[in-house]
Parts: C-alpha cells; structure tokens; sequence
C-alpha cells in the first residue's frame, strides 16, 4: 500500500468507524490479553497510578482538500516545546479527529537521520558467542531468539551497548499455553523496570534471572498462569488468578519472602479512537505522556502517543513488508520522543518527535536470519 493510499484510506474510513476489520481478528486473538500493557495501581503501595484521558475537538479535516495540498501547504510553524525548534504541525489525516501522521515506508528507514543519547546503541547484535552476561549489572533491553518455537539464544543489550549472552540451557525449556499453542517464554513484560531482572515463563514457573549477580531464580506457580506475569518493582511480581483479568492475583518476591494475596487494577490507555482500534504491546510512560501501539480500524497498525494531553498518532503503511503488529513501543528518549520497534527483515528501532513527521533511526537490529528465526523483545530504558 502507498503512502498515499494509505492516507485516502484514512480519510474515507476512519473519523466514525467502530466496527474492526475481522481479517485481522483471529491473529489478535492469537496474541493473547498477556501482551496488552497498561499501568498498574498496586494496593495503593507498590506503582503510581497513571490513567490520560484525552480530550481534542473532534473536528473532521477538511474532505474537499487534496492529500497533495495537505502535503505542500505551509502552516506557520511553532515551536516544540520539548526541542526547542520550529515544527510543521500539519498532519497527514486524522483518526477519530486526532492528527495522524504517516512514517516512512521500510525503504526509506535506513537513510533516516541517526538520534543518538537514547541509551540505545546503534547496532543491536543477535549473533551467537556474546560473552555472557553474568555481572552486567543491569539490561536495556533482552531479546530472545526462536526458529522454531523455542527460545534458541537469549541476548541482553547491557547499559554500555554491547551485547551479551544469557545461558538458558537447562532453565528454559518449550512452552506451549492451555490449548496447546507454542509460545515464546520471553515476553514483553520479561524485563524488570530497572533492568536488574528478566523472567521466563513456564507451565508452572517463573525462571528469573540476575544480571548483578548471575544466579538464577525458580518461582512456582499455578499451572499455566506465569503466562500473564508483571513485575511491580524490580524484586517484586505479580501473577493474576485468571489469565486476562484484573484484580485479584499473587505477588511473588525474587529476594524472598512468602507469596502473597494481592489486589491489582491494569488501567489502559484512554484517548478520543480507544473504542475504534485495538491496543497491544508495552505501555510506556513519562511524567507527562503515554505510548501504546494499536490496531487502527481497518487493520493498520500505528504508535499512539499522548503528550501534555494531546494525542497523536504515526501511521504505518507498506504492511507487506513488515510484521503483524510491527511495531511496539520501546520506550522514550525524552519528553516527547517515543522509540518503537520497527519489524521488518531489516529491523530497527526508530524514534518518533510525537505531533510531526521526524522519525529517525535509533538501532539497527543484526545477527538473526530473516526467513528462518524471529525474535521477541523486553525494554527498560531509563525513565524520560
């Protein structure tokens, strides 16, 4: 799909749809409710509650206006308050009134401009024969490899760039859920919020691991809920009762201590197209914004961001050439700067200036064979 298909689509489907594409329903459905994010209050103790609400005028763009007079016209720039520097504000379309931006087609990332000091390195390496990781400290990010269901190397990204190997031979076995469905016993909650930790889910257990000091961790659990886990602090998860609901569940201490009964609401992400699209991924937050990636209406996928209480959202067309559900939120640079996974046969994480159309490249994700291995990814960047 072009770019410019893809904003025609826009503009003739998506201001008052409420209905879903169905062709995209049963791979939802695949993806399970473990993979949705969302912030948690914690007994009132453990995790500050975070819920944004969005209020925009719900104004349609104009729908005489062409798509190449969107594109050449030029608005009276202002100024980012978080750069600093003038910005073109006009966007491409909107979602259910919120402005919309296009990214760029796969073709295009690679001659993106470079954003540095994200505390991601440039290049990502999968390869086989990292050093290991023991004593490392801390990850930013932990990526697991699988060709064929199994996890077939774990590789952590420490907080100085540089790639290392955690062992899982003999921890980490295969994993399928209740009806028999291979999974990936990493997940995009794996990695603990500081980075000190990640988990492995399995049948009846979480496998922990400590990047400070090596060791390994066995926690027990109920047959088949580790699936659903989330850390609350870097020592402290929680394992709901039943798999996709909130509230009642048990919090489980890595540095010891007996389980304990605990009571957890997950609040999503609330802004004017929540009923018309689908959220998945991590959640990411800073003291003033929210991130999430979405299914759009009519099965586009797309990051959006709130910030200062102002959605936006960045559209992705080309779906041919990436992935199903291509591109889940990493985390924030600054303010108001969100980092996304682009997947792709020549994956990346790109950055996003949230309300224009800067996208640079962040990392370049290398040493895995496109075709033949995928890759799932856990981040813990350092809070914006």
């Amino acid at each position: 799909m072009t770019t410019e298909k893809l904003r025609d689509l826009l503009h003739e489907q998506v201001s008052d749809v409420t209905m879903t594409d169905l062709s995209v329903t049963a791979w939802r459905d695949g993806q399970r409710i473990r993979r949705r994010r969302s912030v948690a209050v914690v007994g009132g103790t453990a995790a500050a509650a975070l819920a944004v609400t969005a209020g925009v005028n719900m104004l349609r763009e104009d729908p005489d206006r062409s798509s190449s007079e969107t594109l050449t016209s030029s608005p009276t720039p202002e100024i980012d308050p978080f750069h600093e520097q003038p910005i073109l504000t006009e966007p491409d379309g909107k979602y259910a009134g919120v402005p919309l931006w296009v990214a760029p087609r796969v073709a295009e990332e690679a001659a993106l401009p470079v954003l540095e000091g994200t505390g991601l390195p440039a290049e990502i390496d999968l390869s086989p024969g990292a050093p290991p990781a023991v004593g490392i400290g801390r990850a930013v990010a932990v990526l697991g490899v699988w060709p064929d269901g199994d996890l077939s190397r774990v590789v952590a990204v420490g907080a100085d760039g540089g790639s290392y190997s955690v062992e899982i031979d003999g921890r980490v076995g295969h994993l399928t859920d209740e009806q028999g469905n291979v999974i990936s016993s990493l997940t995009w909650d794996g990695l603990s919020p500081r980075g000190r930790r990640v988990f492995f889910v399995q049948e009846r257990s979480l496998e922990v691991y400590d990047f400070q000091s090596g060791e390994w961790t066995s926690i027990a659990t109920p047959p088949w809920l580790a699936e659903g886990a989330r850390w609350i602090t870097d020592t402290e998860i929680w394992v709901p009762e039943r798999l996709g609901e909130t509230g009642s569940g048990t919090s489980y201490y890595v540095d010891g201590g007996d389980p304990v009964v605990s009571m957890v609401r997950w609040l999503g992400m609330s802004w004017p197209g929540s009923d018309s699209s689908e959220a998945f991924g991590p959640l990411k937050s800073t003291s003033d914004g929210l991130a999430q990636s979405h299914f759009l209406s009519d099965g586009t996928d797309a990051v959006v961001a709130v910030v200062a209480d102002k959605p936006s959202v960045l559209g992705f067309d080309g779906l041919d050439e990436r992935w199903k559900g291509c591109c889940p939120v990493v985390g924030w640079s600054d303010a108001g700067t969100v980092l996304f996974e682009s997947r792709t046969a020549d994956a990346r994480v790109l950055a996003w200036r949230v309300g224009s159309h800067d996208v640079r490249r962040v990392s370049t994700i290398v040493g895995w064979v496109p075709g033949e291995e995928s890759f799932v990814a856990s981040w813990s960047l350092p809070e914006a």
